[in-house]
């Protein structure tokens, strides 16, 4: 008989930032020796350290860490070259580890990777054009009458409040004809591929405590600083992140420290609040308390024994 090929097995594990994900995947990679490929679209980029809550240089020489510092700041990426690049590690060089560690809050990385990605075609910059100059001129409430016209099963069955969504799906329509919704996702992973969702669970009070303390130790740590010696980058992608964006204008002399640092804090309580929704849409996520992840281990117990 033919004996079943053996792939890894893949914890994802995620939380809405500062929940504590990275020490959870960290401690456990130490412990087990498990990878971690890190779904984080901001720790991709070099010199975005302390902002990003990047693993520290003594943590990155024990953990074997991947997807830490592969671009320069001026470099674009997407989520369908995270999901590509991250299967090519998992059946390539990473394929004989028993248990992968996927952890990042980055949830549209996390989803591309583990339910594909549709093959869309890229917009001509004509219907690009055409459309966004009748955005700005005539507003969203005309965007959602004409989707009606031009694909009224998204119409019917999309999100007609997400701006980009609904453009992104009226320029499919004009340009090829088609629904945006007759384009299936593309799998990266294999069908059988034993797959694990954990998320960290924390009350939100104790949440946002621990979001405003991490800025204050930021801020210690030398973010400022980080954040002047990038200021040549602010027109880059990896620019537009919190805790980078807000201190631009105390920079620039136009706002007091004070004022940076509770934006940083504000647009992180809310960046966390759209993860916990994220987390809440897919119902495959299995809630943990950081402290008795009991749950995880048991699973880590069960992927880990030999087949």
């Amino acid at each position: 008989m033919e004996k079943k090929e053996r792939i890894p097995a893949l914890l994802i594990l995620s939380g809405p930032t500062a929940s504590g994900k990275s020490s959870l995947a960290e401690s456990l990679a130490l412990e087990y020796g498990f990878p971690i490929i890190s779904a984080d679209s901001r720790q991709i980029y070099r010199g975005f350290d302390i902002g990003t809550a990047k693993p520290s240089s003594s943590t990155l020489s024990k953990v074997h860490y991947e997807m830490i510092d592969i671009l320069e700041p001026y470099e674009k990426f997407s989520a369908g070259k995270f999901a590509r690049q991250a299967a090519e590690l998992i059946y390539g060089a990473l394929k004989e580890k028993r248990i992968i560690i996927i952890t990042g809050g980055t949830g549209f990385y996390i989803s591309a990777l583990t339910e594909g990605l549709a093959n869309i075609p890229g917009i001509e910059t004509r219907i690009d054009q055409k459309w966004d100059r009748i955005l700005a001129n005539q507003g969203l409430p005309y965007l959602q009458k004409e989707i009606g016209k031009l694909d009224p099963r998204y119409a019917a069955a999309g999100d007609l409040q997400n701006k980009n969504r609904l453009l992104r799906a009226i320029k499919i329509a004009d340009q090829t004809g088609q629904s945006i919704l007759d384009y299936s996702p593309q799998p990266f992973l294999k069908p059988y591929h034993p797959v694990g969702y954990f998320a960290i669970h924390r009350d939100r009070e104790d949440l946002y405590h621990r979001i405003n303390a991490r800025v204050d130790q930021m801020i210690e740590s030398g973010l400022v600083e980080e954040v002047r010696r990038l200021l040549h980058h602010r027109d880059c992608p990896a620019m537009n992140t919190v805790g980078y964006k807000e201190l631009i204008p105390y920079l620039e002399l136009k706002i007091p420290l004070e004022e940076a640092v509770e934006n940083i804090k504000q647009h992180s309580r809310n960046y966390a609040k759209r993860q916990m929704t994220w987390l809440r849409r897919n119902k495959s996520w299995n809630w943990i308390d950081v402290k008795n992840p009991q749950p995880l281990r048991e699973w880590i117990d069960l992927h880990t024994q030999e087949g």
